[in-house]
C-alpha cells in the first residue's frame, strides 16, 4: 500500500509538472503568435513607406525635371519649417546638389535661407490661411541691391497641409524699373510744380502791368 500511495504521489507530481509546462507551452505558443502578428504589422507598414518613398521620389524626380527649366529658386518645406527639397538653382547658392545635402544629414529651417525677417508671419498666414503668401525681399549681392518676390504654396493631401512650397523670383529689374519711374514721376511733379510757380509769377506781373497801365 506504501508503495502504490508513492507511486500514486509521483504520477500525480508527474501530471503536475506535464500541466504546468503545457500551460507553459500555450503561453510561449500564445506569445509567439502575438509576435508574429506585431512582425506582420511592421512589415506591412515597411511596406507601406517604401511604397511611399517611391512615390515621393517619381514626384521630386518629376519636380526636378520641371524645376530645372526655371532659373527661379523652388523650396518645398514641411508645414514646420524644415527643407525638404529644392532645385538646382539653390544648389548653386548652397554650393551643393540635393542628394549631398541629404548625405550631409544637416537640417536647414526656412529662416536660415530666407533673407525676410518677418518669413515665419508669412509661413504662419499661409498655414491658418490655407492660401498662397506672396511677400518681397530685399538683399546685398557684392554690394549691389537685389529684390525678390516670393509665393509660398500649401500642398493639401487628405485635407491636411503635407507641404508648403516656396518659389522665389529675381524682380530686381522690375524694382529698378518701378524706382526709374518713380523718380521720372517726381522729377516731372517738381517740374510741374516749377511751371506752375513762374506761370504764377507772370500772371501777377501781367496784372500788376494792366494796373499800372490803367493807372496812367
Amino acid at each position: 500500500d506504501i508503495l502504490v500511495k508513492e507511486r500514486t504521489a509521483e504520477i500525480n507530481n508527474q501530471n503536475e509538472e506535464l500541466k504546468t509546462q503545457t500551460e507553459e507551452l500555450n503561453t510561449q505558443r500564445e506569445e509567439l503568435e502575438t509576435q508574429k502578428e506585431e512582425l506582420e504589422a511592421q512589415k506591412e507598414e515597411l511596406i507601406t513607406q517604401k511604397e511611399m518613398l517611391v512615390t515621393q521620389n517619381v514626384e521630386l524626380e518629376r519636380l526636378e525635371l520641371v524645376a530645372s527649366k526655371t532659373d527661379n529658386v523652388i523650396y518645398i518645406f514641411s508645414p514646420e519649417g524644415h527643407l525638404i527639397w529644392f532645385n538646382s538653382s539653390f544648389s548653386s547658392l548652397l554650393g551643393m546638389s540635393f542628394k549631398d545635402f541629404v548625405s550631409t544629414g544637416k537640417e536647414i529651417q526656412i529662416d536660415e535661407i530666407s533673407s525676410n525677417f518677418e518669413i515665419r508671419k508669412h509661413l504662419t498666414h499661409c498655414l491658418e490661411t490655407k492660401v498662397k503668401e506672396v511677400y518681397e525681399s530685399s538683399l546685398i549681392v557684392d554690394g549691389n541691391q537685389h529684390w525678390y518676390q516670393t509665393t509660398l504654396t500649401p500642398i493639401f493631401e487628405d485635407g491636411a497641409i503635407k507641404y508648403v512650397v516656396a518659389i522665389d523670383s529675381d524682380i530686381t529689374r522690375l524694382k529698378h524699373y518701378e524706382i526709374e519711374i518713380e523718380t521720372q514721376r517726381k522729377l516731372a511733379v517738381t517740374r510741374k510744380n516749377v511751371l506752375e510757380d513762374q506761370q504764377s509769377e507772370m500772371n501777377d506781373s501781367l496784372r500788376y502791368a494792366q494796373r499800372i497801365q490803367t493807372a496812367i
